[in-house]
């Protein structure tokens, strides 16, 4: 117990840099990609527009890290825990775009959205070339560090701005759900870890 919520604090802390002032490379351990800076948290103001599109963009970065998941992960847990991400992320993301439909909100990007796609994509390419005896461990670090930056993400900056109901309603239930895969990814990857020589 005291492993995993050590490991929990580690993820939250890397979590806040992804929202603050980022770190630095030569702090990165190998199992995860490093977080990048992102734009000073109290200079964001978001559009429920803009919010919308952290979202989509968020559920498409679980969608295609998943996608890879499945493809590449040796473990049957760590296979499982992919394709239950594409499922469930795609669920959250058809449920987004009918909402934003019926409330006429046009995705916008922001900042926020552009950084987190760039963070998807610098994690995908790390995982791609990840050997594939380290390929397990990478993919729930990152699985690990890409839920914990929504979760933060969602709290600090979406929650406190949104304004329509509907999208607040979808926010609080997408984020009780990354809070679910936040912690069973967690736990996935400090067994995994405890495996290591």
């Amino acid at each position: 117990m005291h492993t995993k919520r050590s490991w929990m604090g580690a993820v939250l802390v890397s979590a806040l840099l992804v929202l603050g002032a980022g770190c630095d490379d030569d702090d990165n351990n190998g199992d995860t990609p490093p977080p990048e800076a992102a734009p000073e948290v109290q200079d964001l103001t978001l559009s429920d527009a803009q919010i919308v599109r952290v979202l989509v963009v968020a559920n498409e970065g679980e969608v295609m890290l998943g996608q890879l998941g499945q493809q590449r992960a040796t473990s049957a847990e760590v296979r499982d825990f992919n394709a239950r991400m594409v499922t469930e992320h795609t669920e959250a993301q058809q449920r987004l775009e009918q909402l934003a439909q019926d409330q006429g909100l046009v995705p916008e990007d922001s900042a926020v959205s552009q950084q987190l796609q760039d963070e998807v994509q610098r994690m995908m390419e790390t995982l791609e070339a990840a050997p594939a005896d380290t390929f397990d461990l990478a993919m729930m670090g990152s699985q690990v560090a890409a839920h914990a930056r929504t979760a933060m993400t969602g709290d600090a900056l979406l929650m406190p701005q949104v304004q329509n109901t509907a999208l607040r309603q979808e926010l609080m239930t997408l984020r009780r759900s990354v809070q679910e895969h936040l912690e069973e990814g967690a736990d996935i990857h400090s067994d995994l870890a405890d495996t290591l020589p």
